[in-house]
């Protein structure tokens, strides 16, 4: 494999909720990747490890969303009663044990070209973990939120949670 410092990539990105841009954010986007293995052992060569093997992956995305907007507070609260509507608009907070969060689309999609094309697309996240908003004179309220990606069973095997593009346009697979 040859180096080349074109392959370097950074900067910010945007984050859409089912092909939707949603807003700001403050501090970057971050995507965890967990891959889920056990080690198979056998008595003749003790702890060492003679396969590794899968046992399932995890993926993660944490947005602190810095717009406080009706677009954001449906997808972090999307649990709660929508109220956008009413003449004081609001989202509620709280619901019964046992209700399913909906599962959507997530991209985060570089800014800068020619890394716009280095996506990654999860297909089925909910919105998970707690909400912390810091309410001061130093700072802005920023709605950290961490999306979980569920595993689509329409996908092939080896894509069931996403993709991760390496560079190519990605065509009609685009947000």
């Amino acid at each position: 494999m040859a180096a080349a410092l074109r392959e370097i990539t950074g900067g910010a990105a945007i984050l859409k909720v089912a092909n939707q841009d949603i807003g700001h954010t403050q501090g970057g986007i971050e995507f965890t990747y967990t891959k889920g293995t056990r080690n198979r052992v056998v008595d003749r060569y003790g702890n060492s490890p003679v396969d590794v093997i899968n046992i399932g992956d995890e993926a993660s995305v944490t947005a602190p969303l810095a717009e406080w907007s009706e677009a954001v507070l449906q997808e972090i609260f999307q649990q709660g009663t929508d109220g956008t509507s009413d003449p004081t608009p609001y989202m509620g907070l709280g619901r019964r044990a046992g209700s399913y969060y909906e599962k959507k689309r997530l991209d985060i999609v570089p800014i800068a070209e020619p890394d716009d094309t280095k996506a990654i697309t999860l297909w089925a996240c909910c919105p998970t973990g707690e909400i912390s908003v810091m309410h001061d004179n130093e700072s802005d309220r920023i709605l950290s939120q961490q999306f979980i990606a569920c595993i689509d069973e329409t996908q092939d095997d080896g894509e069931l949670i996403g993709k991760i593009y390496v560079g190519v346009d990605r065509g009609s697979e685009s947000a």
